[in-house]
């Protein structure tokens, strides 16, 4: 039979105490801070883990932004040509209107500057951006696809026919 000694045995509760008190430190620590691992070397597996699911979170964030940016670009594409349709559309009854025998000089002459309006309404809708980057001039997204002459017309388109993918 051993004998175990008031002191042995004061050392093992000591012991098991300060081994309890440390614990209830360091789950403290953790519902505090909202994290388990406060040092890699708490876990190194956990930790290895985590650095793998926040590196796949970071991927999801940039999946989730880049879709926001295309579903806004594709927003304001569809605004846009919704615009060119409408002015398109009134171009053709201005147009229509102004023909025949009927109007006079001075209806003609209001047909022709509404006409410059919606000329120049499309002139805009073509030359139209999206952060920093023109939608109409293919991948030449930094020069605007219409250029104003000097006489007022709109030369030649000044992008590509290639198209630009999202990043």
């Amino acid at each position: 039979m051993t004998r175990i000694s008031f002191q042995t045995e004061f050392r093992h509760a000591l012991a098991d105490i300060e081994r309890t008190a440390l614990d209830l430190m360091r789950r403290q620590r953790e519902v505090s801070s909202g994290r388990r691992l406060q040092a890699p070397s708490d876990d190194p597996t956990a930790a290895a883990a985590a650095v793998t699911e926040h590196g796949a979170l970071a991927a999801l964030d940039r999946y989730e932004q880049a879709g926001s940016s295309v579903e806004a670009r594709l927003r304001l594409v569809d605004t846009v040509l919704s615009d060119i349709i409408e002015q398109l559309t009134h171009a053709q009854a201005v147009a229509t209107g102004a023909l025949g025998d009927t109007p006079t000089q001075a209806q003609r002459e209001a047909a022709a500057m509404e006409l410059a309006a919606i000329r120049d309404a499309l002139f805009a809708d073509l030359n139209t951006s999206f952060r920093g980057v023109y939608v109409f001039a293919g991948t030449a997204s930094t020069t605007a696809p219409f250029v104003r002459n000097a006489d007022g017309t709109v030369g030649a388109y000044q992008g590509n026919a290639s198209h630009r993918g999202e990043n």
